[in-house]
């Protein structure tokens, strides 16, 4: 029991240290809503991420999700006696839209597919570490835009939710701007070139929710594969969190509000 909670804590920092690190590419929580009727509504709220879906039909869904960070750190470098303070941003939008499918009475197979775009951002400050004099600053941005196809399958019910689901997901930058970075600078941030190539990335994850009809708690995490070889500052592990909520007729049916009568 020990070695699992230590196992867990471990998974958890590795999250926590590299969302302070300045990284390019933070994979945005997987939307897996487990839609079982039309008009049900779904949608989950966490600290950085924001998603929402929709079943159009019995058969067809559709998704928004949206993702915002922005983390600052400070740093002292003791060979040249510079404070470092570093802001750094990342924003997301998509959409998709994809097939539903019950293979029994609380299991469902979707699989989605979509487009979004975004920008990364990040700014450095340096001052002297003695007086606080201002020394100089620097700074790098690029818009992105991704394809995303994403296949799952789960069980649901009033009280559990567990899916496994993995993404495949193509990430492109450009119109990259920088302040005072050298070519030795951009290869050792893992910077150049990037808006030179296509990102593949494939994404496995396990999300669980537990909780009662409407409102549960929701867990997910999540590994990232880069399958190309040129370096790009990333997270290979996210653990996420959120608050998940279910507007469905079949919940409606035990005393929630008429979901389906608003929707149309």
């Amino acid at each position: 029991m020990i070695k699992k909670k230590n196992l867990f804590i471990q998974i958890l920092g590795i999250s926590l240290i590299a969302q302070s690190c300045n990284i390019m590419y933070t994979p945005n929580m997987q939307n897996v809503p487990l839609l079982t009727e039309k008009n049900e509504v779904r949608a989950t709220l966490g600290p950085f991420d924001y998603q929402a879906a929709y079943a159009v039909t019995d058969n067809i869904g559709v998704m928004l999700n949206g993702q915002y960070h922005t983390r600052n750190t400070n740093t002292y470098d003791y060979t040249y006696g510079e404070n470092s303070l570093n802001n750094s941003k990342s924003s997301l939008i998509e959409g998709g839209v994809g097939y539903i499918g019950k293979l029994s009475e609380n299991s469902v197979f979707e699989a989605y597919g979509g487009y979004g775009g975004g920008k990364n951002s990040t700014f450095d400050k340096y001052t002297d570490y003695t007086t606080g004099a201002f020394l100089r600053k620097e700074s790098f941005s690029a818009k992105t835009n991704r394809f995303f196809i994403q296949p799952s399958i789960g069980f649901t019910n009033e009280y559990f939710d567990i899916a496994f689901s993995s993404r495949l997901l193509i990430l492109n930058y450009s119109n990259i701007d920088t302040l005072n970075y050298t070519p030795l600078m951009l290869v050792d941030q893992k910077l150049l070139n990037i808006d030179k190539e296509s990102f593949v990335f494939i994404e496995p994850a396990i999300t669980i929710r537990g909780g009662y009809k409407w409102v549960k708690f929701q867990a997910q995490m999540m590994y990232s594969y880069k399958y190309n070889s040129t370096p790009l500052s990333y997270m290979p592990l996210t653990v996420t969190f959120g608050i998940h909520f279910d507007l469905s007729s079949r919940n409606n049916k035990k005393g929630a509000p008429n979901v389906s009568s608003i929707v149309e």
